[in-house]
């Protein structure tokens, strides 16, 4: 994989009372699941589970409000196909469980940030395509 462009990085404790989001990312965004569960386009997670919105179609997730879930997700573009395990409704990766961990570091960062989590993406990357063999 070549040219991969960060456009957002998010970290989110939902409330027991958020809304069910559905919407279109103009990009495609890796939800990883810290703490908790919920619904992404009716399938259950919890945590140390992930998903994927990919760019230019419909996802609709929301928090379980039993539990509300803290997730951390990226958002990022690229012109090269995404490793198999993206095409996948769920992503149960224990690898990249660690990488999802050090991005949450960047909050703290102000000089850095975008290299920092292009290194952590990019190592993702590596272990979707090594786990997609």
């Amino acid at each position: 994989m070549k040219d991969i462009r960060i456009q957002k990085v998010v970290i989110e404790q939902t409330i027991a009372q958020k809304n069910e989001i559905s919407l279109i990312f103009s990009y495609n965004a890796i939800h990883y699941i810290i703490s908790g569960s919920g619904y992404f386009n009716g399938k259950f997670l919890r945590a140390g589970e992930g998903f994927v919105c990919h760019k230019g179609k419909l996802c609709t997730y929301s928090p379980n409000p039993h539990d509300p879930w803290k997730y951390i997700w990226i958002g990022f573009t690229t012109n090269q196909k995404l490793p198999d395990i993206l095409s996948q409704p769920v992503i149960n990766c224990p690898g990249a469980n660690k990488i999802f961990d050090e991005m949450m570091l960047c909050k703290q960062m102000e000089n850095g940030r975008s290299a920092f989590l292009s290194g952590c993406l990019w190592k993702m990357m590596a272990i979707f395509l090594d786990q997609g063999k």
